[in-house]
Parts: C-alpha cells; sequence; structure tokens
C-alpha cells in the first residue's frame, strides 16, 4: 500500500513520509503566524470617519501609537489596496536624533587618532 501520507517499508509496516510531515509542519506554521498577525493588526484596528470632501478623522489613540502630533506632517502612500499614513519628522526631531553614540574612550581614541593624523597629537 502507498498514498501521498504513508510509504510502505520492508518490514510491511507504514511510515509517515518525513518530507510530507515537514512541509505541512511549515505550511502550518506559516499559516498560524499570519493568523496571528492578522489578530495583532486587528487589536490595533479602529474604524475611522471620512467626511464629504475625503477626509479621515482619526482618533486621539491612533496619533499617540503613530506618534503623529498636531500640527505634523505625514506621508501617505497606497501599498496594494491599503493607504498608509506615517509621521514625517520634524528638522528639531531629526536633529534631536543622536548620530553616532560613543562611550567616553571611544571619543577620546578618535579624538587622538584625528591629532595624529594631523600631526598635532602631543
Amino acid at each position: 500500500m502507498c498514498s501521498n501520507l504513508f510509504l510502505d517499508d520492508p518490514a510491511g509496516q507504514l511510515v509517515f513520509r518525513g518530507t510530507f510531515v515537514i512541509a505541512l509542519y511549515s505550511d502550518m506554521l506559516t499559516w498560524l503566524e499570519l493568523a496571528i498577525v492578522s489578530e495583532i493588526e486587528k487589536l490595533s484596528e479602529i474604524a475611522l470617519k471620512v467626511g464629504k470632501k475625503g477626509e479621515i478623522f482619526t482618533t486621539a489613540e491612533i496619533r499617540k501609537k503613530a506618534n503623529i502630533k498636531e500640527g505634523a506632517r505625514v506621508s501617505a502612500r497606497v501599498v496594494g489596496n491599503k493607504l498608509v499614513i506615517e509621521p514625517i519628522a520634524s528638522i528639531e526631531e531629526i536633529l534631536r536624533r543622536p548620530v553616532v553614540k560613543l562611550t567616553t574612550k571611544e571619543a577620546e581614541e578618535l579624538s587622538e587618532e584625528a591629532q595624529k593624523e594631523e600631526g598635532i597629537y602631543g
């Protein structure tokens, strides 16, 4: 007897086909991952109202989760059939971001290296 699920072994017993079981397990994990992501998205999903001129009215909760502040600018794009709205960082926010994180020791070593390259170390 031979089917897609089982294989006859020489001893006459049915044995699972290993690759089929692994593929089935992999497909189940992919499905489960997609289901979990979908449920998480639903948890943060809120129905919004669209005005007569197409304005989309958000809630304070959504603006807080998306880090959208009053008067801020946002970018909007269509991905598939979804509208994605994201905050645009202001110049002040960009300037406040750390460019490089260094320890004091690392900063001193870089300073010494630069001074040596310029011939002013010592």
